[in-house]
């Protein structure tokens, strides 16, 4: 086969072109049957695999180079407090496109900077891809934390007479 790209966390199905009965595929440590003619490669890095291919007496020796490409990082940023009631906006890095969860407490969750409207403390998770397509392999997560409303009133209205003391009284 021709050498291929895959990225990182993924699989290839090994294709050689052989009339060959006999397979022995090396290194054999990620294939999942080095003995078969189409073993499923599951290299986390850069790997050549050989391929000794038999008919009878007759033996033939070829390989194939997985290239593997490294997954991007999410990162959703650090952790951060604010108000309740106000919009807040996240800000994420490490690929070309990006996929928050829970979407549904977001508007355009699959941007990079999505908005929330702060009501309750939550945890979003980010995955990112970069421009080969490759999918971050862990979410990063952002825990923001909402401070509760200010609760307080300023009394009730009181009518006084002109020069003459009022007395208030606040609570919260």
């Amino acid at each position: 086969s021709t050498d291929v790209f895959i990225c990182e966390g993924k699989t290839h199905t090994l294709a050689p072109v052989s009339n060959a009965t006999g397979f022995a595929w090396s290194p054999a440590g990620t294939l999942s049957n080095p003995s078969i003619k189409n073993p499923v490669a599951s290299p986390a890095v850069t790997t050549r695999y050989y391929l000794t291919a038999s008919e009878g007496i007759c033996r033939q020796v070829d390989s194939v180079l997985i290239n593997v490409w490294p997954a991007p990082a999410a990162d959703a940023g650090p952790d951060f407090s604010d108000c309740f009631g106000k919009t807040l906006q996240l800000n994420g890095q490490g690929g070309v496109s990006f996929s928050w969860r829970p979407a549904a407490l977001l508007t355009g969750s699959n941007s990079q900077q999505p908005t929330f409207k702060a009501t309750a403390s939550t945890t979003f998770y980010l995955s990112v891809t970069d421009a080969r397509g490759c999918v971050s392999l862990q979410e990063d997560e952002l825990r923001v934390t909402v401070t509760p409303a200010v609760r307080m009133s300023a009394g009730r209205d009181t009518v006084a007479a002109v020069n003459q003391p009022v007395q208030l009284q606040a609570t919260e």
